[in-house]
């Protein structure tokens, strides 16, 4: 007498693992959208700091007197067509002699699908004599 002792899967068996793939396969699939999107919003973010830091860096390159006024400044296009919009504002410290010292404030705003963000950056700016 000899028995045969290989068994198979049954097609349930098969079809259940299917589902489950299936399933799995659709979790994974629903997660890249809302990751490009994520990857969008902090390259925007980068862009925003990018400029910001760059408008910074040359306001500290001007002499103190001219830091006086605020004023809006020639808007700037992203690579993918997003328009950011930087603004110049100096403001007086807490404390302390306008003379000697100010603060610098870069903000820049950009709209995305009617959404407004916005970002800001400041630093302070002492006037030593030369």
């Amino acid at each position: 007498m000899s028995t045969s002792c290989a068994r198979g899967l049954s097609l349930v068996e098969v079809m259940f693992a299917f589902t489950i793939l299936g399933l799995l396969v659709m979790v994974i699939f629903n997660l890249f959208p809302s990751s490009v999107l994520a990857v969008r919003q902090a390259e925007r973010r980068l862009k925003a700091t990018e400029i910001a830091q760059s408008l910074l860096e040359q306001k500290r390159a001007q002499s103190f007197d001219e830091l006086g006024t605020g004023a809006a400044l020639p808007p700037v296009e992203g690579e993918d067509g997003t328009v950011y919009r930087p603004v110049f504002t100096p403001f007086a410290v807490d404390g302390c002699d306008e003379h000697y010292l100010r603060g610098v404030r870069i903000t820049v705003a950009w709209k995305v699908h009617e959404m407004s963000y916005s970002l800001s950056q400041e630093c302070y700016v002492c006037n030593i004599p030369r």
